[in-house]
């Protein structure tokens, strides 16, 4: 209970004890008729101080008074009290006394002497000298606003000056429409629109489930909630990742029917996903863990082993190498992405496609299988002419054209059918090395050809099949990476194991945890500040219709 007990001294000395008792755990202190406890004294506010409990203390708290609250002679905004403790409100002073669970503010109060009674009457004489007929602080305010209304609502539209309209700097971007408050607002104090916005800019949705799973009314956010003009190019495209946790951090709440994880920020980040192709080029593509060993599984159809690649003094046309990783994986002009990797600048320098040691020199082309086979066709064909044009090596060659062959009987064939036997022969012999032994097999998944032998040999056509490599351009679609950024990094550091794998399924892709080593979602030192969209963008640019676009005239006449 907080009891307050006054005790007055009249001019004689006298005294005269009053207490209130206030059944109450609080109380407000103040000369304002709202106040439990009214004290008239011009140094109070309305509502000065509040004395509550709490936890078995007595507390003091300031409610923002001018004169403000003192403990023992230190200002206080809010503080727990003792025995004997000294609190001043203004220009009155209670003590504090604990009795039980009574706590008595004890105030004492002497009555004015006739030396207080004439200063008050001179403060009084003060305010009737001339002074006091000067316009007061309030009236002159008064003035001032007045003053600015006028100048910025009547004067400034009637001469065409929008100085003081301007709520801030407008984007670089927007510079042109600078003085065409129509481009972007329909009326005066009106926000603008998102039709406004897409007349000019074309962007994608942000995500394909808005359409089928939004149910949530913040969805129905207007462009300008992120992009916020009149901050100058600070603030023209929002990255707080806060905006994106008013979704993400309760994703069930928008989309019932999402599996995705809750996201506040980077350090909270679940672990990366890339995105894996089926065994065959229209098979779904599914998004895998980076932590899901069973399911990462690199089905590209393609064989390589880094381990052997990265060996030291690997051969070459050229002589001994030892390759490193800018050698098959360089960066793209735009330095940023790296460049597919292709058989003729990547491979070709140490993979040779000859095929036969009498054709020196001679590769098949790296590509189609049909295109493979009509090649090899045709140069047997050349090289069966030119034997044919020296008597002296044609009979060689055509009863056995390599060491170890089998013979070759003409027979009763013409000399036509006998060539072309033989051409065919030499071109499927060749062919079955390529695809089974020597260089195909050793790269790519091979397998044969599901047409009969006459159809093989009326159309010409391979008799093996490559099935086509599925490299993905970008493991990550839904991400931003720039490796030109993290140039100044070895590969191995971001892309653990690589010179150690031997399997081409092995995906050897930075996990979240070793890009939060540098980056983080709080500013600290040694730590790269991340928002979300550093990785990610709300939404893509894209191409404005025709039936959109303006005259230059039309666009710039915003700058007059």
């Amino acid at each position: 209970m907080i009891k307050h007990v006054l005790d007055k001294i009249g001019r004689n000395d006298a005294k005269d004890l009053v207490a209130k008792d206030f059944d109450r755990s609080e109380v407000i202190i103040g000369r304002g008729s709202g106040c439990d406890l009214i004290i008239d004294s011009r140094y109070l506010s309305l509502k000065h101080a509040r004395f509550f409990e709490s936890e078995g203390k007595l507390y003091v708290e300031d409610l923002n008074s001018l004169a403000g609250t003192q403990v023992n002679e230190a200002p206080v905004q809010r503080q727990a009290l003792r025995e004997g403790d000294r609190v001043r409100l203004g220009d009155i002073e209670l003590m504090l006394h604990i009795d039980g669970g009574v706590y008595e503010l004890k105030e004492t109060r002497t009555e004015k002497s006739d030396g207080d009674v004439d200063a008050l009457v001179a403060e009084d004489l003060k305010a009737l000298q001339i002074t006091s007929l000067l316009p007061s602080l309030s009236t002159i305010s008064y003035a001032l606003i007045l003053l600015v209304i006028f100048w910025c609502v009547i004067y400034q539209p009637f001469t065409g000056r929008r100085m003081f309209w301007s709520s801030g700097p407008i984007a670089t971007n927007h510079k042109f429409i600078e003085k065409d408050c129509s481009s972007c607002h329909e009326g005066a104090f009106k926000r603008v629109s998102d039709d406004k916005c897409v007349s000019c800019h074309q962007m994608s949705p942000h995500a394909e489930p808005f359409r089928n799973l939004a149910v949530h009314s913040k969805l129905n956010v207007p462009c300008a909630d992120c992009h916020m003009e009149h901050n100058g190019d600070h603030g023209l495209i929002a990255r707080e990742s806060k905006l994106c946790a008013e979704c993400h951090a309760d994703l069930k709440s928008v989309f019932p029917g999402s599996n995705r994880p809750n996201v506040i920020n980077f350090d909270n980040h679940p672990q990366f996903m890339v995105a894996l192709q089926g065994d065959t080029l229209d098979g779904p593509i599914t998004k895998v863990s980076l932590d899901d060993k069973d399911k990462l599984k690199d089905r590209s159809h393609i064989k390589l082993n880094h381990k052997i690649h990265l060996q030291a003094d690997l051969r070459t046309k050229d002589g001994r190498k030892t390759l490193q990783c800018n050698d098959c994986h360089r960066l793209a002009p735009d330095f940023k992405t790296i460049e597919p990797i292709t058989f003729e600048r990547d491979c070709q320098y140490c993979h040779s496609l000859e095929f036969d040691e009498r054709l020196a020199g001679k590769e098949v082309p790296h590509g189609d299988p049909d295109v493979v086979y009509k090649f090899l066709y045709a140069e047997y064909a050349k090289l069966l002419l030119a034997a044919e044009d020296q008597p002296q090596i044609a009979l060689t060659f055509k009863i056995r054209m390599r060491p170890g062959g089998r013979e070759i009987d003409p027979g009763n064939q013409s000399i036509q059918d006998f060539s072309r036997a033989f051409v065919e022969k030499q071109s499927r012999f060749a062919e079955e090395a390529l695809f089974t032994k020597t260089a195909c097999k050793l790269c790519h998944d091979v397998s044969t050809s599901s047409n009969s032998i006459a159809v093989l040999r009326d159309k010409a056509l391979a008799a093996y099949k490559i099935l086509k490599p599925q490299v993905p351009a970008r493991w990550m679609p839904a991400s931003i990476f720039s490796h030109g950024a993290h140039e100044e990094m070895l590969c191995q550091d971001c892309h653990k194991g690589v010179s150690d794998s031997e399997e081409t399924a092995d995906v050897l892709l930075p996990k979240v945890e070793d890009c939060r080593e540098c980056h983080g979602a709080h500013r600290k030192a040694g730590v790269v500040t991340s928002e979300c969209s550093t990785c990610h963008s709300y939404h893509d640019k894209q191409a404005l219709p025709f039936s959109s676009k303006r005259e230059l005239k039309e666009i710039l006449k915003g700058r007059s």
